[in-house]
C-alpha cells in the first residue's frame, strides 16, 4: 500500500506527519490486500483566521478499480486527520465484506 501525503496552506511538523503515518498503518493494516493506495490531502481553509478550518481529505484507491473519499473538517489537524482515516478505514472494511458476501452467493447459484 502507497501512502501520499498533500499539504496545501498548512504547516505540517515533523512530529505529527510521522503520526499520521503510523495512523494510516494501523487503519489500513488489515486491508492491505484490497487497498492499492491511500491519499491524503490536508489544507487550512480559512487560513490564518483560525475556527474550525483545518481540512483533511482521505482518497483510497483499491485494486479493483474502485474509489473511497472522505472528507472532515476540524479545528484541530490531528484530530481532522484521525477522524477522517477512522471513516475511511471503517468504510473500506465494509465495502470488503460487501464484496465478499457477493462473490459468495454467486459462487452458491
Amino acid at each position: 500500500m502507497e501512502l501520499f501525503i498533500n499539504k496545501r496552506k498548512v504547516i505540517v511538523e515533523q512530529s505529527q506527519e510521522e503520526a499520521i503515518r503510523h495512523r494510516v498503518a494501523f487503519c489500513f493494516s488489515r486491508l492491505d490486500d484490497i487497498v492499492q493506495s491511500v491519499t491524503l490531502t490536508i489544507k487550512d481553509v480559512n487560513g490564518p483566521r483560525g475556527g474550525n478550518d483545518k481540512e483533511c481529505k482521505v482518497l483510497v484507491k483499491f485494486y479493483r478499480q474502485t474509489e473511497l473519499v472522505i472528507t472532515e473538517r476540524q479545528a484541530d489537524l490531528v484530530h481532522a486527520t484521525h477522524r477522517a482515516l477512522q471513516r475511511a478505514s471503517h468504510s473500506a472494511l465494509r465495502k470488503s465484506k460487501r464484496n465478499a458476501s457477493r462473490q459468495y452467493r454467486s459462487m452458491a447459484i
